[in-house]
Order: C-alpha cells, then structure tokens, then sequence
C-alpha cells in the first residue's frame, strides 16, 4: 500500500485505499456518516472535504489520517483552520515521524 504516498490528492488516496482493502462505497459512508454522493463527488476530486470529514473516513478505512492528506496540503490547513489546524498538522507531521522510524 506504500503507493498511496505516489497519489497526488485526498479523492486518489481515499479511492486506492478503498478499493484495495475491497471496502464498498456504502460501506465505509455508513462508516465515516456521509452520504455515498459525497464521498463519489471527493473520490473524484470535484470536492475538498473539511480535515473533519477526512479524519472520519480515515477511521472508517482503517488508516492513519495523515496517510490520506499530501504533504503539500498540510499548510493550506493550516491557513484555513488557524490554530486547530496548526495543532492537527503538527500531530499528523509526529505520528508520521514516528511510523517512519517503525518501517
């Protein structure tokens, strides 16, 4: 699943670790609580979901959060949401050092 980091946006990421782990779209929209339209409309990228909406789905697929956002998005986060922003950011960047240090 390491090509997950080669995917340029949160839609691609989602729908690769989606449909590589044969999850259903309803399945994981039961899951996350949204609708299967929202997440179509994210897996194809014609919508950004909030950092919210993103941490639910990364819980209904079974994945660290951080795996589902590219690193070049993590500042404009932080420029959106301010200080949660700054604080979720800064989690995601430790427990990626830290899964890291693992492999």
């Amino acid at each position: 699943m390491e090509k997950v980091y080669e995917l340029p946006t949160v839609g691609a990421r989602i729908k690769y670790i989606r449909e590589h782990k044969n999850f259903s779209q309803a399945g994981v929209c039961d899951a996350a609580g949204i609708t299967q339209r929202a997440l179509s409309k994210i897996e194809r990228n014609e919508t950004n979901p909030s950092i919210y909406r993103i941490y639910r789905i990364a819980e209904s697929l079974g994945v660290d959060v951080y795996m589902l956002i590219p690193e070049e998005r993590w500042n404009a986060a932080y420029s959106v949401y301010g200080v949660f922003g700054h604080v979720f950011i800064s989690t995601l960047r430790r427990v990626r050092k830290r899964n890291a240090k693992k492999r």
